[in-house]
């Protein structure tokens, strides 16, 4: 989410190609452990909450594209700005939602 914000704002080549590596970073852990967050969440409903989790991965990859290209066309910093501000709107609400242990 940082680094989204970082590379929406910033104007410099070097920084684009570092937030963009930190980027895949964040993106490729926060998928591997999103599933196993999940399983221990709803160890009872795992083919369920896997089932949603990777539909709504697909969604996701199909509706990402179209909204980010409509928001490219207003301005080159607000797909990154609103890339940024759903995870953390996610970590905000998962963390109020989902049961404690």
């Amino acid at each position: 989410t940082a680094s989204t914000t970082v590379f929406g704002l910033s104007n410099n080549l070097t920084l684009f190609f570092i937030m963009r590596a930190l980027q895949g970073l964040g993106a490729a852990a926060s998928q591997t452990a999103g599933g196993a967050l999940l399983i221990d969440a709803f160890p009872k409903q795992i083919g369920e909450t896997i089932g949603t989790y990777e539909a709504m991965t697909g969604l996701s990859f199909m509706l990402g594209p179209v909204f980010g290209g409509a928001l490219y066309a207003a301005s080159f910093e607000l797909p990154f700005l609103v890339g940024a501000s759903l995870p953390a709107m996610t970590i905000l609400k998962l963390l109020c939602s989902l049961p404690r242990k």
